[in-house]
């Protein structure tokens, strides 16, 4: 109304447009930076481990802690290349954990990477544990893959197994 009436310049409405611009930039520089204040995990879970220390200077968006979330984690092994390619996704495994001694548990492969790894020689399999197992990063595990099965086949402990010399595997009951 004022630059109607001819009490105020144009110009002077374009100085005051070029500052709210401004003003809106500083605030959104400011929102941003106070976002760096602000530590939140992008999931829920646990702190497997803390980086910082109560006085420690930081810089943005440094690493403050490392979280896992339980119900995601897998049980990662190295399968031989002359085994490599008959492992699918979906065999059966057969898990002992050292942290629970004598305790089977069952899983299944849930991916097979693609590529062989070629210093050893080896192709990287994950496999999730079915039910409860009360998982922790760095167990150790020894698994039993399941590569393949035979219908109605005879199956004999290999120690009943008895080789001669010369002479054809000979099988005792």
């Amino acid at each position: 109304k004022l630059v109607r009436s001819g009490a105020l310049p144009g110009e002077e409405v374009d100085r005051s447009r070029v500052k709210v611009s401004e003003a809106r930039a500083r605030l959104a520089r400011a929102q941003e930076r106070l976002g760096d204040y602000r530590v939140a995990a992008p999931w829920s879970g646990v702190v497997s481990r803390v980086a910082v220390t109560v006085g420690d200077f930081v810089a943005a968006r440094a690493t403050l802690v490392e979280l896992f979330d339980p119900r995601s984690l897998v049980l990662r092994f190295a399968v031989p290349e002359a085994r490599a390619a008959s492992v699918q996704v979906g065999a059966a495994t057969a898990v002992v954990l050292d942290a629970f001694a004598g305790r089977r548990f069952q899983g299944r492969v849930v991916r097979v990477y693609p590529e062989i790894d070629r210093r050893t020689h080896t192709r990287i399999v994950e496999a999730a544990i079915e039910g409860e197992a009360a998982l922790a990063p760095g167990m150790f595990a020894r698994l039993e893959l399941t590569l393949s099965t035979a219908a109605g086949a005879l199956v004999v402990p290999a120690e009943a197994v008895l080789r001669a010399e010369g002479e054809a595997p000979a099988v005792f009951v």
